[in-house]
């Protein structure tokens, strides 16, 4: 039996006057001189807790518990500051009244609670030459978003959301030198407090970014084969490795591009179709006299899809990437001694 805890807390602020400009095509100048006063409070606090008890025979039945609370607040107000005062610079202390001119369509206030469960039963076999644990995780999600729109209205935004999942993993040793391993397992990873509220982030007014109340948790599987072998009478090794991952609701960016100023407006969404795969293999060998060889090859290849924005019919299609690539080096090393 095991147990552990890991609390977190943070809390910052940023107090900072901004200025941009921007260059139209008619080679006129509009300058935004704002004032950006922001507070974020971050709490996280997570604790594990694992059992195991032996059944007899090599056998072992496992239990783990994990649990996660977030909160996090945050606030974010604009101010206004050429509005206070006309000519106001960099180098000018900030106007008395900056407070009177806020700008509440790219102000933010939220409130952004998470909790996150994960609980694991699975049964072990250990033994001399062979470890086998097989099992199913189970993880329920909450989550509650409560934030201030651009017309002052307060917006309380909830989910549920429940991924259950196999995990896997055997290792071998048909002999001492060999190892044999394979292994899956899959897991989340939740939005950000800033992808989930849909309020502007237009401090900058070249780069805008809203957020996705309808952002879903991303799951991640992952599949690892390993095989590893060594000769110390031919003085030679082996060592292979090869991982697959799959994605889903992956969050993919679509960006919208504004010929007339320039400017990008970025929305986060949800997106299938990722994955990847990574193999390697290494071989050292002693040939005597002071000469070995060490052979190096590896293979990636990588899949991804993201959206393409056309700015004509102002509809978004999906883009699918692929690379691959492949690396092999050889080696022959010589030594006067060892």
């Amino acid at each position: 039996l095991s147990f552990t805890l890991n609390p977190q807390y943070s809390d910052n602020s940023d107090f900072n006057p901004l200025t941009f400009g921007t260059i139209y095509p008619s080679s006129s100048r509009k300058d935004r001189k704002v004032l950006v006063d922001s507070w974020n409070n971050n709490f996280n606090i997570s604790g594990q807790l694992a059992y195991s008890e032996p059944l007899g025979k090599g056998f072992f039945i496992q239990t783990t518990l994990y649990s996660q609370i977030v909160d996090k607040h945050s606030d974010r107000k604009v101010y206004n500051i050429a509005a206070a005062q006309k000519n106001w610079t960099a180098d000018d202390p900030l106007p008395w009244n900056f407070r009177f001119f806020s700008i509440d369509n790219i102000s933010a206030r939220g409130h952004y609670m998470l909790s996150n469960s994960k609980a694991t039963l699975s049964l072990r076999y250990n033994r001399k030459n062979i470890n086998v644990t097989a099992g199913v995780s189970v993880s329920p999600q909450f989550s509650r978003l409560e934030y201030r729109d651009t017309l002052g209205r307060d917006t309380v935004v909830r989910k549920k959301t429940v991924f259950a999942s196999p995990n896997f993993n055997m290792t071998l040793h048909p002999r001492k030198t060999d190892k044999l391993s394979i292994s899956y397992v899959a897991f989340s990873t939740s939005p950000g407090m800033y992808s989930l509220v849909p309020v502007s982030s237009g401090t900058n007014p070249m780069y805008v970014h809203y957020g996705n109340e309808n952002l879903l948790p991303a799951y991640t599987h992952k599949i690892e084969f390993s095989y590893n072998t060594g000769n110390a009478l031919r003085q030679s090794s082996l060592v292979t490795n090869m991982t697959a991952r799959f994605f889903q609701n992956q969050s993919s960016n679509l960006v919208e591009y504004d010929s007339q100023s320039g400017g990008t407006v970025t929305i986060p969404f949800n997106i299938d179709g990722n994955w990847d795969l990574k193999g390697s293999m290494a071989y050292n060998k002693v040939l005597g006299a002071g000469f070995s060889i060490v052979q190096h090859a590896s293979v990636d290849y990588v899949r991804t899809n993201s959206f393409l924005y056309d700015s004509h019919t102002r509809t978004s299609e999906i883009n699918s990437l692929q690379r691959a690539m492949a690396k092999e080096s050889f080696d022959c090393q010589w030594r006067c001694s060892w």
